[in-house]
């Protein structure tokens, strides 16, 4: 008898190891895939939240519009892009670029208008922006203190090749009552950069996606003026 019961036990333990492995299993199978499954749908839910959070972000488009006197839209369109920019366009960038980048003024806030101008003309991996950068360090214009005024007057602008212009200038300098008088030309080599409406600042400040990257400047044979 008693080993009868014996046996009917070690029955019923058997009987409850197979029943744990089996449900163990039945887990595996079916409920850890599940599981498996909702957490994805979840990191999925994750990344379009994402996307649509940078669908929303604001962007640039710019629009050309047409009005009559009254202000009323006459027509409306998506402005397109375009590798073509005038010829006058492009020698007022060269007179523009070279009354920035050698004038000197007393106002600092307006300096440095100037000078945030003049660099985003340039490209920032060439031999201009290395120009510029010497330029600003040694130029007396910028070790004076203040105390030198400089005003550029463009005395002409002509096309040298098809990536060049050159400028003719005089640089007017202003050190308490004495004025002198300098003059330069500038051979200027330029490229059209690729033109993006993401950034309102760079449209701002450089609208026709010009960027200069060589600066030749030497000083012209003519007899400087020196008023006391």
């Amino acid at each position: 008898m008693g080993t009868l019961r014996s046996l009917f036990k070690r029955k019923e333990h058997r009987d409850s190891v197979t029943l744990y492995t089996f449900a163990s299993s039945s887990y595996m199978r079916n409920v850890l895939p599940l599981i498996m499954g909702l957490g994805g749908i979840a990191l999925g839910f994750v990344s379009l939240g994402y996307l649509l959070l940078l669908h929303k972000e604001p962007q640039v488009i710019p629009y050309i519009v047409t009005v009559d006197k009254q202000g009323s839209v006459i027509a409306s369109d998506r402005l397109q892009s375009s590798k073509e920019i005038p010829e006058t366009a492009l020698a007022a960038f060269m007179c523009d670029f070279i009354e920035k980048a050698f004038s000197m003024c007393q106002d600092s806030s307006l300096q440095r208008e100037y000078i945030r101008k003049v660099y985003s003309m340039v490209d920032l991996e060439s031999q201009a922006r290395r120009y510029l950068d010497g330029f600003y360090n040694d130029s007396e214009l910028f070790r004076s203190g203040g105390n030198l005024l400089a005003d550029v007057k463009i005395d002409s602008v002509s096309r040298l090749s098809n990536n060049s212009f050159q400028v003719d200038y005089s640089v007017i300098t202003q050190r308490f009552d004495e004025i002198t008088e300098k003059h330069f030309k500038s051979v200027l080599s330029y490229r059209i950069g690729s033109i993006s409406f993401d950034n309102v600042e760079e449209i701002r400040l450089n609208p026709l996606s010009v960027l200069i990257y060589e600066i030749r400047t030497s000083k012209k044979l003519v007899k400087e003026m020196n008023h006391e």
